[in-house]
C-alpha cells in the first residue's frame, strides 16, 4: 500500500505503468508529495527506514530466547549523564507550559503534608513517652521523682463560687517505694527530709569548717532508705552496711570530697585528717536538727561512702564560677539530685523524728483536703461557705473524728465530710445565725401566750451558744495528741520558728473608746489569711451581741513572706552565704519572725533575703550595735557585690 521512490531515480516505462495501476486499484484518494518535512512525518508513522525498508516484527518463540542470569553486582543503579543544564532546561520548560497549575499544586501539597504532620502529632503524641526517650537520649543518669495529686479548689462567699484545678505535693508510701522498685531496681531511694513542704532542706554539718566555693558543699539535703544488696557494689569503703545502727549514715563521695575540702574537726574540736574514704568512717557529723544550732545538733556516725561524684563537665566550677548559665545547672543538680543525700536504715526515720520535728515521735502534718462546704439556711438560702483547708494528723495515722452523734468509726458514710476544729467557728457563726433567725420568726408568729417561754429559750440559746462562740474564737487547733483538742492563745511567746501569732503592739482609750493594735504574721499565706479571718470573725461576733458598730475592724496588708518571690531566684541566697563565708561569718538559715522591708522590696521586683546586720535586741531600751559584728556585715556586703560582679563578667 507504499510506494517509495528515491531522491534522483529515473522511471522506467514499466515503473510508470506499475504506477498507474496502484492509482487505478485503490479505492482511496491519494497524495504525492516531495516536501521534506511531509516525508519525514510519513516515514516515522509508516516505520520506514532510510534504505526504503518498513519495520516489522515476527512471532516471538519463547522457548528460543536465553535468560542471562546476573548475579547482585551486575545490578546497580545507572546514574544519568544528562548534563545538568539539559536537566534545569528539562524542568524550566514545564513552567512554560502550564507555570499556574505546577505552583498550586507545590503549593497544595506542602498544605497537605503540613495539615497531615499537624494531625499526626495532635493524635498520636504521646508525651509521657517522649519524654521517657528524651531522657533515655540524654546522659542523664538519676532522676527525683514527686507523688503530686489533683483536685478542684472551690472558693467563695455567699455572692458566688469559683473554682480551678490544682494540685498539691503528698507523700510516697511504702508501697509506692516498692512499686518502683520492682519496676526500675532495686536501688531506687526513699527519700526524706521532715519537712511538711517536700522541699529541698539543706541541712549544716556544724563541724565542718566554712568554705569558700562554688562547687563544695558541706551540707546534707535528705536520708534515704536503701536497699544495702543493690548498693554494696557502690561501697567505696569496706565493711558490712546491712544492719546499720539507727545513729549511723552513710555519705555520697561528693560530701566527703566536699568535707575534706572544707576541713572537718571532731567534737573537741581537733582536726580531722582526711586523704581518703576510709579516714571518715567512724568520725561524727553534727547535723542541723529542728533548732538550728550546734547545741541541738543531730549526732551522725559515718558508716561509709558511696560512690556518687558529679558529672565532670562541672569540674571547671571549681576554678571558675562565673559561667551563669553552668552554674544555675550545677545548682539544680546537687540541690536535686542524689548527690548530697545520706543513706539511712529503715528505722532511722522513726528513731529520729524527734530530734528533727520536735513532734515528741511523731511527725504531725498537714493533710490538705481543700472542699468546699455550702451553708444552707432552713429557708434553703445560701449563708455561708467555709473552704476546709488541712487537718493535722500524725503521719501515718488517720484523723482522730469526734462524730456529733456520738458513733464510733473511722470511715464516712457517703455525703459526709468532717471538719477540722479551726473551721468550726465560721460554720458556727452561720448556724447559729440562722436559728436565732428561725426562732425569732417562730416567737413572732407564736399566740401571746406562748412568746414569753420561747424569748426566754431564745436567751437561753443565745447565752449558751456566745460560751460557744468565745470558746472557738480565741482558740484554734494546733495538734492531736489522740485523746483531745487543744487551743493556744498564738502569742509571740507561745510560738515560735515558722508558727505564725497575733501580737499586741499597743493599748489606749478613754470613756466612750479604746483601740487595741495588733501584728499579724504567719509564714505560710493561707494561715495568714484565716488569721485575718478570725480577727474579723471575732469583729462580727461582738457586733452581733453587743449591736453593729461597737467593734471597727481595719487591717492593712504591711508584709507577705517573700518566700514565694525568692523561691525562683535562689542565686541571690547563695551568693549572700558565700560571701559571709568570705567574710568570715559561718551562715546559719533562721526564720524571721518580725516583719522586714526586704519583703515589700521582694513584692515590688528586687528580691532581697534578709542578712544580718550585726544589731542585738532590737525594737527595745537595750538595742545595740557591736562594733566588730558592723565590720562583718560591711565586710559581707562588700562581698556580695564582688560576687555578683564576678558572676556578672
Amino acid at each position: 500500500d507504499t510506494i517509495a521512490v528515491k531522491s534522483g531515480t529515473a522511471l522506467t516505462r514499466d515503473d510508470v505503468e506499475r504506477i498507474n495501476k496502484f492509482l487505478q486499484s485503490s479505492p482511496n484518494d491519494l497524495i504525492i508529495c516531495c516536501g521534506e518535512r511531509e516525508i519525514s512525518d510519513f516515514k516515522r508513522a509508516a516505520k520506514i527506514d532510510e534504505r526504503g525498508a518498513r519495520e516489522a516484527f515476527r512471532d516471538t518463540a519463547e522457548g528460543d530466547i536465553q535468560m542471562a542470569d546476573y548475579s547482585s553486582s551486575d545490578c546497580r543503579l545507572i546514574r544519568s549523564r544528562l548534563p545538568a543544564r539539559h536537566a534545569m532546561r528539562i524542568g524550566a520548560s514545564s513552567l512554560k507550559v502550564k507555570p499556574l497549575r505546577l505552583f498550586f499544586t507545590i503549593l497544595l501539597s506542602f498544605i497537605a503534608f503540613t495539615m497531615f504532620g499537624l494531625f499526626s502529632t495532635m493524635t498520636f503524641y504521646d508525651y509521657a513517652a517522649t519524654a521517657t526517650e528524651t531522657y533515655a537520649a540524654s546522659d542523664i543518669t538519676q532522676a527525683t521523682v514527686y507523688k503530686n495529686y489533683r483536685y478542684t479548689l472551690v472558693y467563695g462567699s455567699g455572692g458566688g463560687t469559683t473554682q480551678y484545678e490544682t494540685s498539691d505535693r503528698i507523700n510516697f508510701t511504702e508501697d509506692d517505694l516498692e512499686e518502683f522498685r520492682s519496676k526500675f531496681g532495686q536501688d531506687v531511694l526513699g527519700v526524706f527530709n521532715y519537712k511538711d513542704s517536700h522541699d529541698i532542706s539543706e541541712r549544716q554539718i556544724f563541724n565542718a569548717d566554712s568554705i569558700n566555693s562554688d562547687y563544695y558543699s558541706a551540707e546534707i539535703t535528705g536520708f534515704a532508705q536503701f536497699v544495702p544488696e543493690a548498693w554494696q557494689g557502690r561501697m567505696l569503703t569496706e565493711g558490712d552496711i546491712s544492719a546499720l545502727a539507727d545513729d549511723e549514715i552513710i555519705i555520697s563521695s561528693y560530701t566527703f570530697d566536699s568535707l575534706k575540702a572544707a576541713g572537718l574537726t571532731d567534737e573537741d574540736g581537733n582536726a580531722v585528717e582526711l586523704n581518703d574514704y576510709a579516714d571518715i568512717v567512724g568520725k561524727t557529723l553534727l547535723v542541723t536538727a529542728y533548732y538550728p544550732s550546734e547545741d541541738s545538733a543531730a549526732r551522725l556516725k559515718v558508716a561509709g561512702v558511696y560512690a556518687n561524684d558529679l558529672p565532670q563537665k562541672y569540674d571547671v566550677i571549681k576554678r571558675d564560677g562565673s559561667d551563669s548559665e553552668l552554674y544555675g545547672e550545677f545548682r539544680s543538680t546537687i540541690s536535686y539530685g542524689s548527690y548530697r543525700l545520706a543513706l539511712v536504715s529503715d528505722s532511722f526515720r522513726t528513731a529520729h523524728m524527734l530530734t528533727f520535728t520536735n513532734s515528741n515521735g511523731r511527725e504531725y502534718i498537714s493533710k490538705n483536703l481543700y472542699k468546699s462546704m455550702t451553708v444552707v439556711g432552713s429557708t434553703g438560702e445560701l449563708i455561708g461557705i467555709n473552704l476546709i483547708q488541712s487537718l493535722p494528723v500524725p503521719e501515718g495515722d488517720t484523723p482522730d473524728i469526734v462524730f456529733f452523734d456520738g458513733r464510733a468509726q473511722t470511715q464516712l458514710s457517703d455525703g459526709e465530710i468532717v471538719l477540722p476544729y479551726s473551721a468550726l467557728s465560721s460554720v458556727t457563726d452561720a448556724v447559729i445565725a440562722d436559728e436565732t433567725a428561725r426562732r425569732q420568726q417562730q416567737i413572732a408568729d407564736a399566740p401571746e401566750a406562748e412568746r414569753e417561754q420561747l424569748l426566754a429559750e431564745l436567751n437561753d440559746y443565745a447565752a449558751h451558744m456566745s460560751v460557744v462562740r468565745m470558746i472557738l474564737t480565741f482558740g484554734y487547733y494546733t495538734k492531736t495528741d489522740g485523746e483531745n483538742l487543744k487551743t493556744v492563745y498564738a502569742t509571740p511567746e507561745e510560738t515560735e520558728g515558722y508558727e505564725g501569732f497575733f501580737h499586741l503592739t499597743g493599748m489606749e482609750g478613754c470613756v466612750e473608746h479604746a483601740q487595741l493594735s495588733y501584728i499579724v504574721r504567719d509564714h505560710d499565706r493561707t494561715k495568714f489569711e484565716e488569721k485575718k479571718n478570725l480577727l474579723q470573725s471575732i469583729a462580727d461576733t461582738l457586733n452581733a451581741r453587743y449591736g453593729e458598730g461597737t467593734v471597727k475592724l481595719t487591717v492593712t496588708d504591711q508584709y507577705y513572706n517573700m518566700r514565694q518571690q525568692i523561691e525562683p531566684v535562689m542565686h541571690v541566697v547563695e551568693i549572700a552565704k558565700d560571701a559571709m563565708r568570705a567574710a568570715g561569718v559561718e551562715p546559719r538559715v533562721r526564720a524571721i519572725r518580725g516583719g522586714t522591708d526586704g519583703a515589700q522590696l521582694s513584692f515590688k521586683g528586687l528580691p532581697c533575703p534578709n542578712i544580718f546586720a550585726g544589731g542585738l535586741n532590737f525594737h527595745g531600751p537595750h538595742e545595740f550595735l557591736p562594733v566588730p559584728s558592723l565590720e562583718k556585715a560591711m565586710a559581707t556586703v562588700v562581698e556580695i557585690i564582688r560576687l555578683t560582679a564576678a558572676r556578672a563578667l
